[in-house]
């Protein structure tokens, strides 16, 4: 039977290379009874670089030492070695499935955060530097208005100024200051950032706005604490997230407009939007009701496809992007060398429309 033939073949000595090479050529020459299984050897017919390579695609995929009978796929050697299934049974394969339950899905939340970063919100200390007061006429308009939402770093806050100037409604804004709270260089990014703020009223006392008091709110966003860093090169990375979020928490408006910091909206797009008529319906579909959920609208973003000329200016309305766009003046923001970023974006429709 299969159990009396691979006991005499498991008598042969293999003491010396001569004599393993007999015992191969003896097994090579024999066909097993039936109930034998033929495995690949990983000592015969494969060379070390290839028995090297197999345990590291094992470790790297199934997450621990190759255990499998001959320690690794079959590479065509042509060597074999028999085994009796009754008295050697082969190891279970590991269940790659249980094994991510086991060590990633149920691991301990630091063992995750030392790979993956922290696991939810950063605990970023912020303040708030100025929060305008309303007039009776402004609190009032609040349910009406809608919230430009945005944020960025020291570096743009000449974008930022900008921002303030242009648009007429509420504003709120999520400033990072890579420090922490408490050092010089945060004192000195507050003042910078109260001087942004403080020209741009400045600008707007000029303007059409006259003496209104800006509805702004701009927080100042700290550096990650040292203690709460899970993932030092995930961690430390420009909190992006996270500046929307506390941006967005302390809009006053029920209705937002997320926007970065680079992008300038649509000459006259606020008193566009608080008109009657398809503004009115506009905004009770953002809103939503008892009979549709809200809604979210992607608002299509360009760029200038090139330096623009001296003096040019950039499209102020729709009607004057299309034609910049027929041009070759304007494209989709990053089509060029990253459309997938921007792939929600039907540009064609829109232009179009």
């Amino acid at each position: 039977d299969s159990a009396d033939w691979a006991a005499q073949h498991e008598q042969i000595p293999a003491d010396t290379e001569a004599d393993r090479s007999g015992f191969d050529s003896v097994i090579d020459q024999q066909v097993p009874p039936e109930g034998t299984e033929i495995i690949a050897s990983g000592d015969a017919g494969v060379d070390g670089g290839d028995v090297a390579e197999a345990g590291e695609v094992v470790g790297a995929y199934a997450g621990g030492e190759d255990d499998r009978p001959g320690r690794g796929p079959y590479f065509g050697g042509g060597r074999t070695a028999v085994r009796n299934p009754l008295l050697n049974p082969t190891p279970p394969r590991l269940d790659l499935a249980q094994w991510f339950e086991e060590r990633i899905a149920h691991a301990e939340k630091s063992a995750s955060e030392a790979v993956l970063g922290r696991v939810g919100p950063l605990p970023c200390e912020h303040e708030v530097l100025l929060r305008s007061v309303p007039s009776m006429s402004q609190s009032e308009a609040f349910a009406e208005t809608i919230c430009l939402v945005t944020q960025c770093s020291l570096d743009r806050l000449p974008r930022l100024e900008e921002l303030l100037c242009c648009w007429p409604g509420e504003l709120s804004v999520a400033v990072f200051v890579d420090c922490p709270k408490g050092s010089a260089g945060a004192a000195a990014s507050r003042q910078s950032i109260r001087e942004t703020c403080a020209r741009a009223a400045a600008t707007r006392a000029l303007g059409s706005e006259g003496g209104a008091v800006p509805l702004w709110t701009i927080t100042a966003t700290y550096q990650l604490a040292d203690a709460e860093v899970r993932c030092e090169v995930y961690d430390r990375l420009y909190p992006v997230n996270t500046l929307r979020n506390v941006a967005l928490q302390n809009a006053r408006a029920d209705l937002v407009f997320l926007l970065d910091v680079d992008f300038v909206p649509s000459n006259g797009l606020f008193s566009l939007l608080l008109g009657a008529g398809g503004a009115r319906k506009l905004k009770d579909a953002l809103r939503g009701s008892d009979r549709q959920p809200p809604t979210a609208l992607v608002i299509p973003a360009f760029e200038a496809a090139c330096k623009p000329r001296s003096g040019s200016m950039l499209p102020s309305d729709g009607y004057a992007l299309r034609a910049a766009h027929e041009a070759g003046e304007v494209e989709g923001f990053h089509v060029g060398h990253f459309p997938r970023g921007h792939r929600a974006t039907d540009f064609d429709r829109w232009l179009a429309g």
